[in-house]
């Protein structure tokens, strides 16, 4: 599947729509990759390259589908500040994601939907949060059963 980048608000509540705002969903595995986008021959760490990491994370749906597969989703996170997880339960689960526009860039958080305070939004590296990541991009994809626009895959 290809990538779906988030730029705007739309697009943050259309993926959000589109997996009930990750309620119920888990972690099911992450990577990061510190030059994930560097160009060029010159992959020199020491040389400090910038805004060229990537984090992927795969959330998986508590539930399988009909047909016997894991609903699953990634989620690609660059220029990455901050990135915590804590595993307070196991699995842990996700009850619900949020995407905010801060200061710092965007910020994808488990909270329980209260929305950003304006002191949150400047820092939200300071979030208390099971789940957070503040990033200069977000770009989603559906990996298995789920699609981008449809059909409903929990009603399947």
């Amino acid at each position: 599947m290809e990538w779906i980048d988030i730029e705007t608000k739309k697009d943050v509540d259309a993926l959000l729509e589109r997996v009930e705002q990750f309620h119920d969903w888990y972690v099911a595995g992450f990577s990061y990759d510190p030059l994930a986008r560097a160009e060029g021959g010159d992959l020199n760490l020491g040389r400090f390259k910038i805004d060229v990491d990537s984090l992927t994370v795969t959330f998986r749906w508590d539930c399988k589908s009909r047909g016997g597969e894991w609903p699953e989703v990634q989620l690609e996170f660059s220029g990455l500040l901050v990135f915590r997880f804590a595993n307070f339960k196991d699995p842990d689960p996700i009850w619900h994601g949020r995407i905010e526009e801060t200061n710092r860039g965007w910020a994808f958080f488990d909270d329980d939907g209260v929305p950003f305070t304006d002191e949150e939004r400047a820092h939200p590296e300071r979030v208390d949060s099971g789940f957070l990541a503040v990033c200069d991009q977000i770009r989603w994809r559906p990996l298995a059963v789920v699609t981008a626009d449809g059909p409903d895959w929990w009603n399947d």
